[in-house]
């Protein structure tokens, strides 16, 4: 009772996907963006560390694809060893 069924990944992709189609309404979009932040991060349950956490492990594996598509069209062997570097820093503890 009072848990929301769908999974928070989803409000994620939503909360990243949406764009303001009617420039008109901002501080709607603005609530909406609200709801879907509090929809994936989940303040009542998640402590502002967890929260910050996943931001930032998001934002790092956002870096870590860029970095990896730049570096594959200069030097494709070269990503295979920064892909062993990236899952063994992910595997350590904060």
């Amino acid at each position: 009772p009072g848990r929301n069924p769908v999974n928070p990944l989803v409000f994620r992709q939503m909360f990243r996907k949406l764009r303001c189609e009617d420039p008109s309404r901002p501080r709607e979009v603005f609530r909406h963006l609200v709801a879907l932040t509090r929809q994936w991060l989940r303040p009542d349950t998640h402590t502002k560390e967890q929260m910050i956490e996943m931001l930032v492990q998001e934002q790092f594996q956002i870096i870590l694809r860029e970095m990896l598509r730049a570096q594959q069209q200069k030097c494709p062997s070269w990503s295979d060893t920064l892909a062993e570097s990236h899952c063994s820093f992910l595997a350590q503890p904060t």
